[in-house]
């Protein structure tokens, strides 16, 4: 998929951050933005590169703002919507039938992402964009799973000259493909990928704690990780295996408060898989507040998806935020290429200007610096 492209001002950058907070909208604020005039035609567009349509629709719903809206786009997000729903519950009950049928030929799968939301998050899950289903399964199983599958009538892409004929080689071998095989696709078309690790470059030690918490969930999944495992994977996914990849970080957004909603605990996260957890929370509390404060000067965790292009630290966002990097390591970026002179530490501003660490003055005192720098050279003092 090409990079997202379509850049929002800052009321349609709200309005559309204020969408991925499903059953926690501010309605309330939703409602005055659809009231000042939004350009809708940008705002529908912006979300086609990020997968947030059933999540724009939903919150228009929800906030009563519909007839705010052209009737053209209005009946493109509800047919969008409506698919997107129809499409998740086609995913969820394929992925059940896999795992029952590996199930009986003594194959044990868990399923990850998006497709173990339908268990934990069944109120979000029709909202949720899928591309494919991720079912993990053991190592030493997930070649005899392979071609059970195709036997079954599953077909796969071309494998090239390196794999001799063979379906997916050795265990070994089949690991130059990273942490799943090539995809599979289903007789009614369904795209599954069988994983032999956890997304996210996730320490192996995990893995037999995820297998061990699992829970066997009723229809239509199959057995899925605990909500703690699956927060944890999917903040690995984003800021691991993702890294880099900015049209990730709304939906993550997303898929994090409804976790939390259903009950998982972030102490508990954050102990077993750390920083990737830390940096998921803290663009999830950056971007709900930019629902409220769209920022111009600094971004605001996910917003800095939806930004112009000439927003400033465009370039530096791009290679920080997706990392959950906050000011300070902005600034420590800078420091490290010789310009720790001109930007010190926020520690050291916030001591020097007598303002709080997470005061919104605190920017501004790295801009008196130059101002102050010039008034001297003029001035002569």
């Amino acid at each position: 998929m090409p990079p997202h492209q379509t850049w929002l001002a800052a009321p349609e950058r709200a309005f559309l951050l204020g969408s991925l907070f499903d059953g926690a909208l501010d309605l309330e604020r939703l409602r005055h933005l659809a009231s000042g005039g939004l350009d809708w035609d940008a705002l529908v567009s912006a979300t086609e590169g990020l997968w947030l349509e059933p999540m724009l629709q939903n919150a228009i719903a929800e906030a009563g703002v519909a007839g705010a809206v052209p009737p053209g786009l209005m009946a493109r997000l509800q047919a969008e919507a409506t698919r997107n729903a129809a499409k998740n519950a086609l995913y969820a009950h394929a992925a059940a039938r896999l795992q029952r049928r590996l199930a009986q030929a003594g194959i044990a799968t868990l399923a990850l992402k998006g497709t173990a939301l339908a268990h934990h998050a069944p109120g979000y899950f029709p909202l949720r964009f899928q591309v494919d289903l991720d079912i993990l399964v053991h190592p030493g199983e997930v070649n005899r799973a392979a071609e059970l599958l195709l036997a079954e009538g599953f077909t796969t892409a071309d494998l090239g000259p390196t794999m001799d004929g063979r379906l997916f080689g050795a265990h070994g071998e089949a690991r130059q493909f990273g942490h799943h095989l090539p995809a599979l696709v289903s007789p009614e078309g369904v795209t599954v990928e069988l994983h032999l690790e956890l997304p996210g470059h996730l320490p192996e030690r995990l893995d037999d704690g995820v297998w061990g918490r699992a829970l066997q969930a009723g229809p239509p999944a199959g057995a899925v990780p605990a909500v703690v495992d699956l927060l944890g994977i999917l903040c690995a996914h984003v800021y691991g295996g993702h890294r880099g990849e900015r049209r990730y970080l709304l939906r993550h957004v997303a898929d994090l408060h409804a976790l939390l909603a259903a009950g998982a605990s972030l102490d508990e996260a954050e102990r077993i898989y750390g920083a990737p957890v830390t940096a998921s929370v803290r663009l999830m509390e950056e971007t709900r507040e930019a629902v409220r404060r769209p920022g111009i000067l600094w971004a605001r965790g996910g917003e800095v998806v939806l930004a112009p292009p000439w927003w400033p630290w465009t370039r530096l966002e791009r290679s920080l935020l997706v990392r959950g990097a906050t000011l300070e390591a902005q600034l420590g970026l800078l420091k490290g290429i010789g310009l720790g002179s001109l930007f010190p530490s926020p520690a050291f501003m916030a001591e020097r200007y007598g303002v709080g660490r997470r005061s919104p003055l605190l920017p501004l005192t790295y801009l008196w610096r130059p101002v102050r720098a010039l008034l001297r050279l003029v001035l002569g003092r």
